[in-house]
Formats: structure tokens, C-alpha cells, sequence
């Protein structure tokens, strides 16, 4: 079974996102901040990271930057429900695995989170 790192400070999100990775069979641990991501990935190895672009204060792109920094290559899955530049930059980022825009539904989810594990490196934009 796959291993995701979810992190999402819109709590609602989070669950619905959470069960349709349960519902793929993926074991997920879910966590709202960039430090708590940081310490979850400190404490045990996963598969993915699918991560929010907009973590309150903080952003999905910078928790990737120190996850990077740290040596850490787990493939990594940006959501976001925002249009426009850093967006775009995101989708441009050879890091990231894809760039999920919300709404996205479970098939596409699945998928892409299949794709990105067994393929770390080679983006994808559904």
C-alpha cells in the first residue's frame, strides 16, 4: 500500500481528500501545516506528498524548497484552487510530479498520485 503525506489547512478538504486516497487503498496521514509536514516527514518515509498550495501563512512551494534542501526526493503533488502566477510557475517546476486544480475528482486523483509513485521525475499535468 502506498504511503501519502497529505497537508491542507482547510480541514473539510483534507477528510474528503483523505478518504478518496483511503478508498485507492493508500495508508495517509494527514497534518495542516508546513511544520507539521516537515515533522511527519522527519519522523517516517512515504511515497507522495500531495500537498496544498496555500498553507495559511505559508506556501506549498517553500515547504517544497526545504523539503529539497533536506535531500528529500519523495515525489511531490501540488493542489491548489488558484489561478495565475505562482500557479503557473508551479506548473513549470520539473519538482513537482503534477498540479492538481481543485476541484479535482477521485479518479483523476488516484491516478495521478499512481502515476507520480511509479514514475518520481516526469511531470504531469492532468
Amino acid at each position: 500500500m502506498a504511503k501519502v503525506l497529505l497537508i491542507d489547512d482547510d480541514a473539510h478538504v483534507a477528510r474528503a481528500v483523505a478518504r478518496v486516497l483511503r478508498s485507492h487503498g493508500m495508508v495517509t496521514t494527514v497534518v495542516a501545516s508546513a511544520a507539521a509536514g516537515h515533522a511527519a516527514l522527519e519522523g517516517a518515509t512515504f511515497d507522495v506528498v500531495v500537498c496544498d498550495l496555500a498553507l495559511g501563512g505559508d506556501s506549498g512551494l517553500v515547504f517544497l524548497d526545504v523539503m529539497r534542501a533536506r535531500g528529500d526526493q519523495t515525489p511531490f503533488v501540488l493542489t491548489t484552487g488558484y489561478a495565475g502566477a505562482e500557479r503557473d510557475a508551479a506548473e513549470r517546476d520539473p519538482r513537482i510530479a503534477a498540479v492538481l486544480l481543485k476541484p479535482f475528482d477521485a479518479g483523476t486523483l488516484g491516478r495521478v498520485l499512481r502515476d507520480a509513485i511509479r514514475s518520481p521525475g516526469a511531470p504531469r499535468f492532468p
